[in-house]
């Protein structure tokens, strides 16, 4: 057995869907994604699941291909926008201004629940900027101001200086919000709720956006 068929085989061994999914009748969905969205993030949160913010961010740039990364939510609007924060000169930032669309996708693992979002997006304003700028971590601000995110780096110690001169500048200036920090909006078009089934009769409800409003109908598994 080759080692390729080793790894193959031990992936297969691997136990799946080991969570314990919650109740859930989607026939008794509410009227819109966003109130569903909270009932399970709470639930979540009641479970003490860790991190039911974390969230991955898909965008995709001018070459047409597909990015990845893992971000927090930072806020849920009453019509329906998932929130985010970020340099507009990350690749994120300039990924999301060549094609102003993205995907995300929540996963709790425990619970045997995903949610999958899809919309366009669309920038916060400058004051959302800067109480999102504001009220993150010292820490967070200082390596988020020394900037280059995504560039190549020769040697840590490059950047622990940098970070040390953005600690201080915050230190000497508790209110310095870089002018590229940004609060970006997906606007949702199509929100999915998956709840896993070890029978593999999964349940997935979607929601779609219509002119009306929202639409929700069941998916084959």
């Amino acid at each position: 057995m080759t080692n390729r068929q080793s790894f193959r085989d031990h992936l297969r061994a691997i136990p799946s869907l080991v969570g314990t999914p919650p109740a859930f009748d989607p026939s008794q969905h509410p009227s819109t994604p966003q109130e569903l969205f909270l009932d399970w993030f709470r639930f979540a949160e009641r479970a003490n699941i860790q991190e039911p913010h974390a969230m991955t961010v898909s965008t995709v740039g001018a070459d047409g291909v597909p990015d990845s990364r893992m971000l927090v939510l930072k806020d849920l609007t009453a019509g329906g926008a998932w929130c985010f924060a970020g340099r507009t000169d990350s690749t994120k930032g300039r990924e999301l201004r060549e094609n102003p669309a993205a995907a995300m996708l929540f996963y709790w693992r425990e619970q045997v629940r995903s949610v999958r979002i899809r919309g366009r997006i669309l920038q916060g304003s400058t004051d959302e900027a800067r109480g999102d700028f504001i009220a993150r971590h010292t820490g967070a601000r200082a390596v988020a101001l020394s900037g280059q995110q995504g560039a190549p780096l020769a040697e840590a110690a490059t950047l622990a200086h940098d970070v040390d001169v953005a600690t201080k500048r915050l230190a000497a200036d508790a209110e310095l919000v870089p002018e590229e920090w940004r609060v970006w909006k997906l606007e949702a078009t199509e929100v999915e709720f998956w709840q896993g089934s070890n029978s593999r009769l999964h349940t997935r409800l979607r929601y779609q956006r219509g002119p009306s409003g929202w639409n929700a109908s069941l998916l084959r598994p």
